[in-house]
């Protein structure tokens, strides 16, 4: 050899007899696609001739892609808008040709896709709308392909925590109750337990219960029954008399404590069961009658 770069000196070897040109050493298409070297061939009697030997190197599909995040986001709330950006990667493959084109793609059920942004750039973006109450959390895996044959891959996974927003209204199991209680009760007993769900988060889901103003035989409901906030247990307020009144109905209202709060109301029908608290009365004739 004459003039061999010192790139390929320790990679190639001549067999000074054959003319042979060999391998020696490691050849790595990303690292050196040429080598340009000048091959001197002399007879015993001094004369020499030379020539040019230029070896290409061909790429063989032996890097997968590198996924590098330029942005991320793992929170996002549940009411973002479908195309929202979740991270920006950057995807790039050393090989050349089809075995560094490479394709990207969501692994799994989840609505999310990648779309291409710019060279080598992809949006990994939301693709339609969210919901805390099906999903909070999940791994998305992005699996990046390149051409190549075999192809190779290499995958990522971000993980993204959907936060909550405030939109479920706490719910009855009911639109409507019947309560029955005998007359003649305890003032302050409890006479039913109502309860409501909200499939919200934290402050969202925490519930307090009301009675709605009404009244009932001209006074206010309040003067009847009481309801604790927390628990939705109602009381009477005193002692309930079949012969007065035999029913009334009023309004339970379950609210959230989200921002802008949230509530439903239900209807609470009570009936007030006899006794036989009353002796019969004779009216005729009357015991001064002769």
């Amino acid at each position: 050899f004459n003039n061999i770069p010192d790139s390929a000196s320790h990679i190639f070897s001549l067999d000074p007899k054959s003319g042979e040109i060999v391998i020696s050493g490691d050849i790595d298409f990303e690292e050196f696609r040429q080598f340009q070297m000048d091959v001197e061939a002399k007879d015993g009697g001094g004369l020499a001739s030379h020539c040019t030997v230029i070896i290409e190197v061909l790429d063989e599909n032996d890097n997968a892609p590198e996924i590098t995040f330029a942005s991320l986001s793992t929170t996002i709330p549940e009411d973002s808008p479908p195309g929202t950006v979740i991270a920006l990667i950057k995807v790039q493959d050393k090989d050349y040709g089809e075995n560094g084109d490479i394709t990207c793609h969501v692994q799994g059920d989840f609505p999310i896709k990648v779309t291409s942004s710019s060279t080598n750039y992809y949006k990994i973006v939301t693709d339609s709308t969210l919901d805390r109450e099906l999903i909070s959390e999940c791994n998305i895996t992005i699996v990046a392909t390149d051409k190549g044959y075999p192809s190779l891959s290499t995958s990522t996974i971000i993980p993204v925590q959907i936060t909550d927003i405030n939109d479920n209204a706490p719910a009855f199991e009911q639109m409507s109750y019947i309560i029955y209680v005998p007359e003649n009760n305890l003032s302050g007993v409890s006479i039913y337990r109502i309860s409501a769900t909200d499939p919200d988060f934290e402050k969202n889901s925490e519930i307090t219960y009301s009675i709605v103003n009404s009244n009932t035989e001209k006074l206010p409901v309040s003067s009847y029954v009481s309801i604790n906030s927390q628990s939705g247990i109602i009381y009477a307020q005193h002692s309930f008399d079949y012969e007065q009144f035999r029913e009334f109905q009023f309004q339970v209202k379950a609210q959230d404590s989200g921002s802008p709060s949230l509530y439903s109301n239900t209807t609470m029908k009570l009936f007030i069961m006899d006794l036989n608290d009353n002796a019969p009365k004779i009216l005729y004739p009357s015991l001064e009658s002769d």
